[in-house]
């Protein structure tokens, strides 16, 4: 009796337990079954039990062909003729990473697998297909296709969508040896292509290729989701997530080819732009500049179609026993207006002066390659004088010239206030001196006017070698704009009366017809349009002649001084 009851309960087990197995019902199919490239796929699976299943869903099997966008799960009691069951679901959402078909390979819930699926990727014809049967398609163009090394290329992507978008991501264009900067706002417009109305989002890229030849740029993708079509709204997830599905679209891809820097270009640094500009700004010195001093010297280059990080820094950075400089970290900023993306370079300089002397701080030039007339242009930055005196108020000047500043003073001396309340300044002092000489000169001929021809007084002309010297430098190396600012310092010192500014003003008061010749030569070729070149030999040789003839006085300005007093008879 208690091995028939033993064997009834062990009947009734087994029983329970294969008719629990039996009442599996899993079941899977795809929606749609063929898709083009770019468009999802939705993966159902469904299984009925008699108690809900909490297993979980292997899809390890699909990772070779598909990227799983989400998985969702949901369960159902279900009463089917007075029996009551559970649907449990499973809903995926596959993006496929192939065309052609593709197997949905048997999945296991709990050992029981589904069935194998097939699902058929179409590759979009663009060629053939009109653009009404895409909902969704990204044009990508460039401009120019050919660019020169570091040139500006502006990608132009185009998003086409006739329904709506409802949220998504669109990638940017890639590739190697290249920066790509994003330029402007996004524009939205409506087109007509073959008949279809699409709304148009347009977004422009800036690319700046790093080496020459031939350049592949990546196909720029959109990923996102878009409105479902009625027959697609089939989910059981709710009606928000029914109404959308997910798209990815990619456009098509570019080459470029990339020409190497011209052999005609001669400039240090390979700077292709629309236009390039250079400016400097100097803080203010005092009024007389003195051995210890600093000076701030800031300058800023600004490019059209040049991003900043291709300007050069430190264009100015050679000391000397003069002045020692120390660059500061240079400052970089970009700008896109319009479609081309302006780059901007700005750093200081620190100027020590560390000995009394007469510096000039040569010109700069930066040579880069105009785009628009494919020419190669060159910026330039002026030269500039500076005059930097001793604590003791002296410049470094020539022997002669020395020999009439005044006595050892310092710095504050030099700087008291004068009657008008101006300072007073080395030159005032040295027109004191000169006064005081003229009085004890003139005191010395009224003792000897027993002469009959007394000595006519000749006053020192002050720093006058320097300037010369300076001169004889620029006309050595052959620079015409030093040879101008050498001569203005001179005639200044020579004729301080007439406040020269001009070559012409010099021109005016020159006596020998080779030195007025050269002058006029030298004005042409600073003012000229064309580039000339200029060679200072002619000109030095002409000054030196100058300085051999003496001025013409009128009759009175030869008359000498006449005696304070009358000889007594």
């Amino acid at each position: 009796m208690k091995i028939s009851g033993a064997f009834y309960r062990l009947f009734c087990f087994l029983w329970i337990l294969l008719g629990s197995t039996l009442s599996h019902a899993l079941t899977a199919y795809l929606s749609p079954t063929e898709i083009s490239e770019g468009d999802t796929v939705r993966l159902v699976i469904e299984i009925e039990d008699s108690t809900p299943s909490l297993h979980d869903l292997d899809t390890s099997a699909l990772e070779n062909d598909f990227e799983i966008l989400g998985t969702s799960s949901s369960v159902q009691m279900v009463q089917v003729q007075n029996k009551v069951t559970n649907l449990t679901r499973w809903e995926l959402e596959l993006f496929p990473l192939k065309t052609g078909k593709l197997d949905i390979p048997p999945l296991s819930i709990n050992g029981v697998f589904t069935e194998q699926l097939v699902l058929n990727v179409k590759k979009p014809d663009t060629a053939n297909d009109s653009a009404a049967g895409r909902d969704v398609f990204i044009e990508v163009s460039a401009e120019p296709e050919d660019p020169y090394i570091g040139q500006q290329t502006n990608i132009v992507v185009k998003l086409y969508h006739k329904i709506r978008i409802v949220n998504g991501t669109l990638s940017e264009p890639e590739a190697v040896n290249a920066d790509v900067y994003r330029i402007g706002n996004d524009i939205s417009y409506v087109q007509t292509v073959d008949g279809t109305r699409y709304n148009v989002l347009e977004r422009t890229f800036a690319l700046f290729t790093n080496t020459p030849g031939e350049i592949n740029i990546s196909s720029v993708s959109f990923r996102g989701q878009i409105e479902a079509e009625s027959d697609d709204v089939s989910s059981s997830l709710g009606t928000f997530m029914r109404q959308v599905r997910q798209i990815k679209r990619s456009g098509n891809e570019l080459r470029l080819d990339v020409k190497d820097i011209p052999p005609g270009f001669t400039g240090k640094f390979w700077l292709p732009a629309n236009d390039l500009r250079i400016s400097q700004n100097w803080s203010e010195p005092a009024s007389n500049l003195m051995v210890g001093d600093s000076l701030n010297r800031t300058i800023k280059i600004i490019a059209d179609g040049l991003p900043a990080e291709a300007l050069p820094e430190n264009l100015y950075k050679e000391n000397s026993d003069l002045i020692n400089i120390y660059p500061d970290k240079a400052s970089r900023s970009n700008q896109d207006i319009g479609k081309k993306l302006v780059g901007k370079i700005e750093q200081k300089f620190a100027l020590i002066l560390s000995e009394p002397g007469y510096i000039i701080i040569p010109e700069l030039r930066l040579k880069w390659w105009d785009l628009d007339e494919q020419v190669e242009k060159v910026a330039v930055l002026p030269e500039r004088i500076l005059i930097v005196s001793s604590d003791s108020g002296s410049s470094d000047l020539p022997q002669n010239a020395q020999q009439t500043q005044p006595g050892p003073q310092t710095r504050n001396q030099i700087s008291a206030s004068a009657p008008g309340g101006g300072p007073v300044n080395v030159w005032q002092w040295i027109a004191i001196t000169i006064f005081f000489l003229w009085l004890v000169t003139l005191a010395l001929w009224s003792r000897s006017r027993g002469l009959k021809s007394p000595t006519q007084i000749s006053l020192p002309v002050v720093a006058d070698d320097f300037s010369q010297q300076s001169l004889k430098q620029a006309c050595q190396s052959n620079n015409p704009l030093g040879a101008r600012t050498a001569l203005i310092a001179w005639a200044k010192q020579k004729w301080p009366e007439n406040n020269i500014t001009g070559l012409y003003q010099i021109k005016a008061h020159a006596n020998t017809p080779d030195f007025i010749e050269e002058l006029v030569k030298l004005d042409k070729v600073l003012f000229s349009q064309a580039s000339e070149s200029w060679s200072g030999e002619a000109l030095w040789n002409g000054f030196m002649n100058e300085l051999k003839v003496k001025p013409v006085r009128s009759s009175t300005s030869d008359e000498l001084i006449p005696p304070l007093y009358s000889r007594q008879m």
